[in-house]
């Protein structure tokens, strides 16, 4: 029977030779390979249950179909900030075909509020849809009435869709003929159901080199104001016999909708051109020629 001899070293300083059967080596060689064989394969079956054990989390989540068809988790939306980060106006070539998210120039919702009252009627609200659009007159005075200018379309279906259809408020036109309506002031509360409130209060400020003393535009105070069902614009008084009509330009508007087309859910306007500036004519610049002496 053959041997090998294998060489150790022990404790002290001396060299021990130990010499085994060779088919000794060699089984201890395949206990050895089978380990490791073993080993392998532990290591695989365990990296499989952890793949599985991830996609059954991830099956468990809620899914929302993204705009480009596939879906995505829930908190996808929780990343975007789409609101809290919105640029306001789109870019005047939002037209461009090709650019889903985009409807062109901004087109106003048409509001009126009339005061049939001799007398000047305060608090009066516009919005706040989820406690006054199924209210009688709206939660208003008897003699103020709210309507919608646009032909077919009614308050309270403006009231309805804000609570669908939240959008970005761009600006807001407000005209009066009766000139205490502008010695008011408007506040603008925007509420949580967690409870928290944001007010911002807007007080007329007309130029006085202002030629149309009947209107005021406000949009600098605008921003970040986002109209939903929660959404309220008070009035701290309509003047007696007094009529108001409100022009109020969306900057953006999430629709759920957009989704079924493959586009994304936020639309985005391009800025009504409300205020007209009329082109300065410069003189193209010329070489100047020294008189001769």
């Amino acid at each position: 029977m053959d041997c090998i001899c294998i060489s150790s070293i022990s404790r002290g300083t001396d060299r021990q030779d130990t010499c085994r059967p060779s088919s000794e080596i060699a089984k201890n060689s395949e206990i050895t390979k089978c380990l490791v064989i073993n080993r392998i394969q532990q290591y695989k079956e365990q990296k499989i249950q952890n793949t599985m054990n991830t996609q059954k989390k991830q099956a468990q989540k809620p899914e929302w179909l993204s705009a480009n068809g596939e879906w995505e988790e829930a908190n996808a939306w929780e990343e975007a900030n789409a609101w809290e980060e919105a640029e306001g106006w789109e870019e005047a070539s939002a037209r461009t075909p090709g650019k889903g998210s985009s409807r062109g120039t901004s087109k106003p919702y048409l509001l009126r509020i009339v005061n049939a009252c001799s007398s000047a009627i305060s608090d009066v609200d516009l919005g706040d849809a989820y406690n006054n659009r199924a209210a009688s007159n709206n939660n208003q005075n008897s003699n103020i009435t709210i309507s919608n200018r646009i032909s077919g379309a009614t308050y309270n279906e403006f009231l309805a869709q804000t609570e669908t259809q939240a959008f970005l408020v761009g600006k807001i036109l407000i005209v009066s003929a009766t000139a205490a309506t502008f010695n008011e002031s408007i506040t603008i509360t925007h509420r949580d159901n967690n409870g928290k409130r944001f007010d911002d209060v807007i007080t007329f400020e007309l130029d006085p080199y202002q030629q149309q003393t009947d209107r005021y535009l406000i949009e600098d105070e605008l921003k970040d104001v986002t109209w939903d069902g929660y959404t309220r614009l008070r009035f701290s008084a309509i003047a007696a016999s007094a009529t108001v009509d409100l022009r109020v330009y969306p900057a953006g508007k999430f629709s759920g909708t957009q989704l079924i087309s493959n586009r994304p859910a936020q639309v985005k306007y391009s800025e009504p051109r409300i205020i007209k500036v009329a082109p300065v004519a410069m003189p193209k610049p010329g070489v100047r020629r020294l008189p001769a002496r």
